[in-house]
């Protein structure tokens, strides 16, 4: 995971072998370097993943066997003096943006890479039914992954005081917990206990895969360069 101001995001090795854990801490170790340029632009965003996505794939190089990192992330950028997220995806680790006043409301910012989704995106089955279905966890996209070109999914999106963001792996909202974890979500708890309480939440459905969640708040005041900024906490 990333918590370093203005870069919040989720890595997710894929594998039981130890090599997802080594894809996903080269990922973490380049959104790392990214949050502490002087000045962080849209181009700086991109190229860190990309980057990072060669230095997996040299990885695999190096071990002689696959090894590959989904991500989800969001990163606080000043455009003209605006403040906005430039969140980001590869794979199925997921983006949530809560937002509203007297009724709060969570929505998916992030579109999974998998093939369920595409079957969706086709009109071939609905959002209920690949929940369930089999090829749900069947990645089309990923760090480190050599079929087709890389091409992460990027979204540029207002920085808005009291929204909230939830930036997760894919176990946060396995075998139905979605539900349950936008009623956490939504609640008005501090980020740190709504990361813990998602997390409880997850294990009590009985998802047996890893649970990582970043919470962002944005809470503080304007500071002299227009950046908000935000009030993360995390826990896996």
């Amino acid at each position: 995971m990333v918590l370093e101001p203005p870069v919040f995001a989720v890595a997710d090795g894929m594998g039981d072998d130890g090599d997802g854990a080594g894809a996903s801490a080269v990922v973490v170790d380049h959104l790392q370097r990214l949050a502490r340029l002087p000045v962080i632009g849209p181009d700086e965003v991109v190229q860190a993943l990309r980057s990072a996505h060669e230095d997996v794939l040299a990885l695999q190089q190096r071990i002689g066997r696959p090894a590959a990192s989904t991500v989800a992330g969001a990163v606080g950028l000043v455009l003209e003096g605006q403040s906005y997220w430039m969140i980001f995806n590869v794979g199925d680790s997921r983006v949530y943006r809560v937002t509203g006043v007297e009724q709060r409301r969570m929505q998916q910012v992030s579109v999974d890479h998998t093939h369920a989704q595409e079957l969706v995106d086709a009109g071939r089955i609905s959002r209920l039914e690949s929940l369930v279905h089999p090829d749900r966890t069947v990645l089309t996209r990923a760090v480190g992954m050599r079929q087709g070109e890389f091409d992460p999914d990027f979204w540029l999106l207002p920085m808005v005081l009291g929204e909230r963001l939830v930036v997760c792996s894919d176990g946060l909202v396995r075998d139905g917990a979605e539900v349950e974890a936008a009623l956490v979500a939504k609640s008005r708890r501090p980020a740190r206990q709504t990361a813990d309480e998602l997390v409880d939440a997850a294990l009590r459905v009985g998802g047996g895969d890893d649970v990582s969640v970043v919470v962002v708040d944005v809470l503080a005041e304007p500071v002299e360069d227009q950046t908000t900024i935000p009030d993360p906490q995390l826990r896996r």
